[in-house]
């Protein structure tokens, strides 16, 4: 079975945003930025249950050289991308893996606009 790969709206704006930042911080970056995502999708599609569960039903791989990683989750044969996530912020997709965490250590009340950026 072939897996294909679909980006949510949001995962093809990030993709493109991710980019240009890359290849505005040094020209070609963004070039290998870009070949690395690619390279990693490859990989998922071929080994798509190895990578991290954030999530029960999300899984998130690492890019090679990049503080960077793919979130997806496997719909029958597709690889949904839902994000391009940079892994040295904390964003709104961490927002549901930070409150079970908490919730898990027993913490009564949770501030949750500490989390939501």
């Amino acid at each position: 079975m072939t897996n294909t790969v679909k980006f949510l709206d949001l995962a093809q704006n990030e993709l493109a945003d991710t980019f240009y930042f890359e290849d505005h911080k040094q020209k070609g970056l963004g070039k290998l930025f870009l070949e690395e995502v690619q390279y990693t999708l490859e990989l998922i599609k071929t080994y798509p249950n190895i990578w991290t569960h954030g999530t029960p039903n999300i899984q998130r791989c690492l890019l090679k050289g990049f503080h960077y990683s793919i979130m997806y989750q496997m719909l029958d044969d597709v690889v949904l991308v839902l994000a391009i996530e940079n892994m040295y912020k904390v964003s709104k997709y961490r927002v549901p893996m930070v409150l079970s965490e908490k919730r898990m250590s027993k913490s009564k009340q949770i501030p949750i606009g500490l989390y939501i950026r």
